[in-house]
């Protein structure tokens, strides 16, 4: 009987989807004898294991895909077909690169039992296969050697073998009752895309301990990995570690293996594995007799581990660094959020309430967002909320703080041209100003990310585009539980970090013009909040070459220490918009009691300072008749009237017979233009009268 082959159609379209989504997700395929595969972290949940979830066009068997669509599979938890299908849409793979978790074109099939992480023991036996295999290869042998750093006795203790199927070194994993419960598969130069060490399928996470089983009256060092913990026995320690990831906690089918000892946790110096220590400590608080956590030194790096430490030669230091290991004795540590907090800095008689501290009104003390909490600027389009957030961002970076820009709608060119042209000087936005456009899901890399921040310490972080974000991350503006987990995994993370977050939403079409309350979308946008949100209702458009302003208005202040500054009928302060033809813009946050009046101090005081500009232009043309234009903006430049744009409007002014007409324009030589007061003759000039600055004689 032959056995039907594969549809090639079908196994062609399943790998160009496999490679598809690796192209979407920025993710690496491994392709060997026409499989394609992506090894990734298992998004179906908590997992910091680089390679448990597989996508391919064929499964861990060889069999190829029936369906056109990519097999995957969680290596980890074994997690069901949907489970792993909607994580993998929520981080951003296309859905239509995936099959269908349910519908007309997948019918639901029959359930099959949970593959569980404890099978049946593997039949492995002291002079087994691979054992042999290994024993007499002496080239094999070296590698673990010279590479790994054991001893020879050691690989054979450990029953460390070699399968010719895999191509791969092996490592029995055994219980106490001396049967195999996993098998662990070393490659030390694996193909493209595979893991150095990866395990059998449908052997879960188990503890290893190398050699004979545990003494519980000696010290056990609790490793990040199964070198770490032979090479630790090789050096006459007890060490265990576990075969699921640093990231993943102790198998509860194995803690009471660990009960009532002393354990140290001994995990790589960078902060992924300073977490998994800590993940390490809480499994085992309850069940050691003790748990403290060792710091390996500093110049090993931040990717340094133990076998580092040994094979440099530096053994004899570890005796030290245990010594130093810091206890764990956090019991709210074990319950995260949820621990009871301490509430004297509250009760205390010198306790302050939170203030705003960011993005003052002129001429006040009064601001408008709180540091370390989430807030939200809402409006119709055009209404002036970049511009606020851009005016806050300035003040920020004036001030010599850093603030992120996380953009969803705009490109960096326009962003970093409006903080140029509202007078930011470029060199502090170099310094200070971290703009980002983001064009996948947040998720990936999420951890990175707020590692930037922990580290840049922002004091202000806009979001711009909450549509575009919650967009691009999938998640749903009217479904209020995704709106929630929007706050949650993006922006109070980035709050935590102490900065003020800042995001600009948008008004439903029902309520432009309206005095609702709320931005697009559910409810929970304007329950997530927990610093202010403001509206911005325009009064004069804010457009180019003109004076706009928009009313700001608080639709809730959850501290309520900005509300108690408003004014019931004009808000809580007017954002003022001055744009000129050549690109320079003034931005005012003014009391709405007082704008008017602070409009028309400043209409005086620009006619009082444009006043001064005419008067020098007069008695430079007194004394130098027949002068050009560049020459009189070169003049009046030198004397600190402003920029020559300003002051070449000035003189057009002062040449127009209906405003002013002080100024008259003759053609001279060259076809120069030179200008004289009206009162005056026409001069001579002297020949070849040129500008102070350029040497050219030019209008």
């Amino acid at each position: 009987m032959v056995q039907k082959s594969q549809p090639s159609e079908q196994l062609t379209r399943a790998a160009e989807r496999v490679r598809e989504i690796a192209v979407a997700m920025k993710w690496q395929t491994s392709e060997t004898r026409g499989q394609v595969s992506i090894y990734t972290r298992a998004v179906c949940h908590e997992d910091r294991d680089l390679q448990s979830l597989s996508i391919g066009s064929h499964d861990s068997r060889g069999k190829a895909s029936a369906t056109g669509y990519p097999m995957v599979y969680c290596h980890a938890r074994h997690c069901d077909y949907a489970t792993i299908r909607a994580a993998l849409v929520k981080a951003g793979v296309p859905p239509e690169l995936l099959r269908p978790a349910h519908g007309p074109k997948a019918p639901a099939k029959r359930s099959k039992p949970p593959v569980r992480a404890v099978q049946q023991p593997l039949p492995i036996v002291r002079e087994g296969a691979w054992m042999l295999a290994l024993r007499g290869d002496a080239e094999k042998r070296s590698v673990l050697v010279e590479r790994r750093g054991l001893s020879e006795e050691s690989i054979d203790a450990a029953l460390i073998g070699w399968s010719t199927k895999h191509q791969r070194y092996t490592i029995p994993v055994f219980d106490e009752h001396d049967r195999c419960v996993g098998l662990r598969l070393y490659a030390p130069d694996p193909a493209k895309g595979q893991p150095k060490m990866k395990g059998l399928p449908g052997y879960g996470n188990r503890l290893y301990v190398p050699g004979d089983d545990l003494d519980p009256h000696r010290r056990t060092l609790y490793c990040a990995g199964e070198w770490d913990a032979l090479m630790a026995v090789e050096h006459g320690w007890q060490a265990v570690t576990h075969t699921g990831g640093e990231g993943a906690h102790v198998p509860e089918a194995d803690r009471h293996r660990l009960a009532g000892m002393d354990v140290i946790v001994v995990y790589d110096a960078d902060e992924a594995g300073q977490k998994g220590a800590q993940r390490v400590a809480e499994d085992l608080q309850d069940v050691a007799r003790s748990v403290a956590i060792a710091q390996l030194p500093d110049d090993l790096g931040d990717k340094g581990d133990l076998s580092d430490l040994f094979n440099a030669g530096r053994g004899s230091e570890l005796r030290a660094i245990v010594g130093r290991a810091t206890a764990w004795d956090l019991p709210d540590a074990y319950i995260g959020s949820w621990a009871v907090q301490e509430l004297q800095d509250v009760l205390a008689d010198s306790y302050e309430p939170e203030t705003p501290t960011i993005c003052r009104r002129i001429k006040s003390d009064v601001a408008l967002f709180y540091p370390g909490r989430v807030h939200a600027l809402i409006s119709e389009s055009e209404a002036g909320k970049t511009w606020l957030a851009l005016h806050a961002a300035h003040q920020e970076l004036e001030a010599g703080r850093v603030v992120y820009y996380l953009d969803f709608e705009d490109t960096r060119h326009g962003v970093v041209r409006r903080l140029i042209s509202m007078g930011c000087p470029p060199e502090v936005i170099e310094r200070g100003f971290r703009y980002i456009q983001p064009d996948e899901a947040f998720k990936p890399v999420r951890e990175a990310v707020l590692a930037a921040l922990r580290r840049d310490r922002p004091s202000l972080v806009v979001v711009d585009g909450v549509t575009e974000a919650m967009v691009q991350n999938s998640w749903k503006q009217n479904a209020n539980d995704e709106i929630a987990e929007f706050f949650q995994i993006l922006l109070r993370p980035m709050a935590a970090t102490g900065a003020a977050v800042v995001m600009l939403d948008h008004l439903p079409k029902s309520e432009e013009g309206s005095a609702g309350r709320g931005a697009i979308g559910g409810v929970a946008k304007l329950n997530g909040i927990d610093g202010a949100a403001y509206r911005l209702k325009p009064v004069r458009p804010i457009v180019k070459g003109r004076e706009g302003l928009s009313r700001v208005t608080i639709d809730k202040d959850r501290p309520g220490e900005v509300k108690r500054h408003q004014d019931d009928k004009k808000g809580i302060a007017d954002l003022i918009v001055d744009s000129d033809e050549d690109d320079g813009v003034q931005v005012f946050l003014a009391l709405p009691t007082t704008s008017r009046e602070f409009l028309e101090q400043r209409a005086a005081a620009t006619e009082a300072a444009d006043a001064e500009t005419r008067t020098f232009i007069e008695t430079y043309l007194r004394e130098n008749p027949g002068a050009t234009q560049n020459a009189v903006k070169d003049a009046c430049h030198a004397k600190g009237h402003g920029a020559k744009e300003k002051i070449g409007r000035i003189l057009e002014a002062m040449r127009d017979p209906e405003r002013f007409g002080t100024v008259r324009v003759e053609s001279g030589p060259n076809n120069s233009k030179r200008h004289y007061l009206a009162d005056m003759s026409t001069g001579v000039p002297v020949s070849g009268q040129v500008s102070q600055d350029t040497g050219k004689d030019t209008q």
